[in-house]
């Protein structure tokens, strides 16, 4: 019998514009989210929070490791200050959004 593996985002930071690391959860039994955040915080707590733009690194992904959780990577999202407004942008892949005050 193959074992199912469940993806679980983790959004690093702020809600609004962040990063996203995405974990599998490797442990026995169901998954919540509740568990996801509990181990991000545990070892946001030991190694500090992982920023915006920064490496995931290899401390803090043995530390999620440990608890049940394999990284599998992190989507950045790229923004840009439009020249002719000042406003913060980025591209979602089917429009580009723009917003004041700049990030």
């Amino acid at each position: 019998m193959k074992k199912l593996i469940v993806v679980a985002s983790l959004f690093l930071v702020s809600a609004a514009h962040a990063d996203t690391s995405t974990y599998y959860w490797t442990g026995k039994g169901e998954w919540t989210d509740a568990q996801l955040q509990a181990a991000a915080q545990a070892c946001d707590q030991r190694y500090g929070p992982v920023m915006n733009g920064e490496s995931t690194s290899a401390r803090y992904k043995a530390c999620m490791r440990q608890q049940g959780w394999r990284y599998q990577g992190t989507k950045r999202e790229r923004y840009w200050i439009d020249p002719d407004t000042g406003d913060s942008c980025h591209n979602t892949g089917w429009a580009t959004i723009c917003e004041w005050p700049p990030r």
